[in-house]
């Protein structure tokens, strides 16, 4: 289906449109860790050069360094790096510690660190040690690609 912007050179700009799937998983920032999951799996829906994205998955053990902060990864596309993004809205329960809640994205990579909320106005990294076998997260965000 072509759909045509007013205003603009390239009368096909939105024809780019692709679902999928991609394997959700934890990203040590600083250190491997052992991590296994029961449970893994997402989705995506990209329009144009958006990314949007859902998924699920809860840890089965966990172990390693938990004094280090920690991201999501897997992403299925790399995030454009011209602009800083953050998005997400996550759902968790089982944590040792913070519930994170939000994902700032590495630009020119698949992945982006986790943050949980402390009160107005202010965001922590979510760390390692928030993260324990059981741990259950399931979410959704977007995010612009190069």
């Amino acid at each position: 289906m072509a759909v045509y912007v007013s205003g603009t050179d390239d009368a096909h700009k939105f024809d780019d449109y692709e679902e999928g799937s991609w394997t959700p998983g934890l990203y040590p920032e600083s250190s491997a860790m052992t991590m296994a999951y029961d449970l893994r799996t997402g989705s995506y829906v990209k329009i144009g050069r958006v990314v949007y994205w859902q998924f699920r998955f809860r840890m089965s053990s966990f172990s390693g360094n938990g004094n280090q902060t920690i991201g999501l990864s897997g992403f299925p596309y790399t995030v454009d790096s011209s602009q800083p993004q953050f998005s997400a809205n996550i759902y968790g329960y089982n944590f040792a510690g913070e519930a994170a809640i939000g994902v700032f994205y590495h630009g020119s990579t698949t992945r982006g660190r986790m943050y949980y909320y402390t009160g107005t106005p202010s965001w922590a990294d979510s760390y390692a040690s928030d993260f324990a076998s059981n741990t259950y997260l399931a979410g959704s965000g977007f995010y612009y690609v190069a």
